[in-house]
């Protein structure tokens, strides 16, 4: 049987450039014109730069500011054994003993005046508060100051002769002061810091304070959209103390991650 005929395999045809076109008055590209701009080939090589491991592509999720200091779900100091007490919707629980309290309601943040609003407090020590009397027999009005507690049941009577009847309370106890607005109650979550008292609520407003003062960059915003940051005394966010607070901060948020769940 006659070997098979050896065969060269056959060039492939190069492909050439079509010639211009004559009386063609443009005049040719530049190597450098069809490529695209500094700023284009940057942000195409950051478009295809691979996310890494474990992360997605969309930006993280930014956790809603605060507008006031939580009233619900906050730790204070027990009034019998000075251990932590738990504030939620129906009282407020100590976890190392026995005791309890209930009658604090929390407000609500109002979307017409922009404001919280709605607090009706229940303070369990003697809280100094102010009285508004009307009397409904000669119309008079007055206005006393008592140290009362929640259970105080105050009676007044007019110079008249007759029973005044109470139509305003209310406690002079502000949250601003280190107390719970529900109940009059130091908050557990305290540390000394710049010679003064640090102190939290609960985890989420440390977590949120540690955010808003360790930032490089706080922009004031508009007065409708104002944060809590935006309220903070002036020792908190000036550039003398702010690694002491954000070092406090720290310390009461490693506490407040030993608390119990609640």
């Amino acid at each position: 049987m006659p070997a098979p005929a050896l065969t060269t395999p056959r060039p492939a045809p190069r492909r050439t450039a079509p010639p211009p076109h004559v009386g063609d008055s443009r005049k040719p590209a530049r190597a450098g014109a069809a490529r695209d701009s500094a700023p284009a080939r940057a942000r195409a090589r950051g478009a295809r730069k691979p996310a890494p491991d474990g992360a997605s592509a969309a930006p993280p999720p930014t956790k809603r500011p605060l507008r006031v200091v939580p009233r619900l779900d906050v730790w204070v100091v027990c009034p019998r054994c000075a251990g932590p007490a738990h504030v939620v919707s129906r009282g407020v629980f100590c976890t190392a003993c026995t005791w309890n309290a209930e009658g604090g309601r929390s407000g609500h943040w109002c979307l017409c005046c922009w404001a919280w609003e709605g607090d009706r407090p229940s303070p369990v020590g003697p809280v100094d508060t102010r009285l508004d009397w009307r009397c409904p027999s000669c119309g008079r009005r007055e206005t006393t100051r008592a140290p009362l507690t929640a259970r105080s049941r105050p009676v007044r009577t007019c110079a008249c002769g007759a029973e005044q009847r109470l139509v305003g309370r209310w406690s002079s106890a502000r949250v601003a002061d280190g107390v719970d607005a529900l109940y009059g109650l130091p908050f557990y979550l305290s540390v000394p810091c710049a010679g003064r008292t640090l102190w939290v609520a609960n985890r989420e407003h440390a977590e949120y304070l540690l955010g808003y003062i360790g930032a490089g960059l706080r922009p004031p915003g508009p007065p409708a959209f104002r944060e809590l940051g935006h309220f903070l005394p002036a020792w908190m966010v000036t550039r003398k103390h702010r690694d002491e607070v954000v070092r406090g901060l720290r310390r009461l948020l490693r506490r407040a991650e030993t608390l119990p769940a609640g």
